[in-house]
Order: structure tokens, then sequence, then C-alpha cells
């Protein structure tokens, strides 16, 4: 059973949308065979919708502390831009 429920968890944080089995399909994986669910694609470091889009400096200051923060564009072909 909790490799059932491993399996169906795997299938609905899928980084895309549209690869999230419906509630339907959940329920019919948690009442089938274990056999019955496939396994997952395997995980990505990170969700490439979710990298910035471009280059980014994030500044923020008051009259204790400074912060600075840099943010690079991922080309996921090429690594770092």
């Amino acid at each position: 059973m909790v490799m059932k429920m491993t399996l169906v968890s795997l299938w609905c944080i899928q980084p895309n949308p549209l690869d999230r089995p419906s509630m339907g399909k959940v329920i019919d994986m948690l009442e089938g065979s274990l056999e019955s669910i496939p396994y997952p694609p395997k995980p990505v470091l990170f969700s490439p919708e979710r990298l910035v889009s471009q280059y980014s400096d994030i500044s923020y200051s008051n009259e204790h502390e400074t912060s600075s923060t840099t943010i690079e564009e991922i080309d996921l072909e090429k690594g770092l831009m």
C-alpha cells in the first residue's frame, strides 16, 4: 500500500500540470493493483517553466543591513548564459 501511495503521489506532483492525473484517475490508481500503476517520468532538478527569463539583480536595504541577490538566466541546452 505504501508503494502504491508513493507512486500516485509522484504522479500528482509532476511539474507540468498536464502530466498530473485527474482525481478520477487517482481514485482508479488507488483502488487498482500496484502493477497497473506506471512509474512516473524521472524528475528534473527544477521546473523549466519557472526559470528566470532574464538577468535580474535584486537589492534590499534598510538602516541596519544591505542585501543583494543576483539571478542569471539558465539555458537548459548550454548551461549558464
